[in-house]
């Protein structure tokens, strides 16, 4: 064998012995990835507003009486619009009966 065929056949060997254990990390490498957006996907449809920047709130509606209150509705979590639609008209009045959406 000559010499320039002793070195060709070396750098052969080495890029195919090196090849696969590139390819088998970079696999690796992807699944990993995938792995860790699956988790991060997951996690985020799993939060529902809070991720998604819509300032969700916590409210109910206060019912007063003479500016007594008597009754407490059932707590809500509002988002969005719903949310900008209860803070915008937060109050409304009957007679002596006011219906007041409290949101904390």
């Amino acid at each position: 064998m000559s010499r320039n065929s002793q070195k060709e056949f070396i750098i052969k060997f080495q890029a195919s012995y090196i090849r696969p254990i590139k390819q088998e990390s970079i696999n690796l490498m992807k699944r990993k990835i995938a792995y860790i957006v699956s988790l991060l996907l997951t996690a985020s449809l799993l939060t529902s507003c809070e991720m998604l920047g819509d300032n969700c709130q916590i409210c109910h509606q206060v019912t007063y009486d003479n500016g007594n209150p008597v009754d407490y509705g059932e707590e809500t979590e509002l988002c969005g619009d719903e949310l900008f639609a209860v803070k915008a008209n937060p109050e409304t009045t009957y007679g002596s009966i006011t219906v007041r959406w409290v949101c904390y």
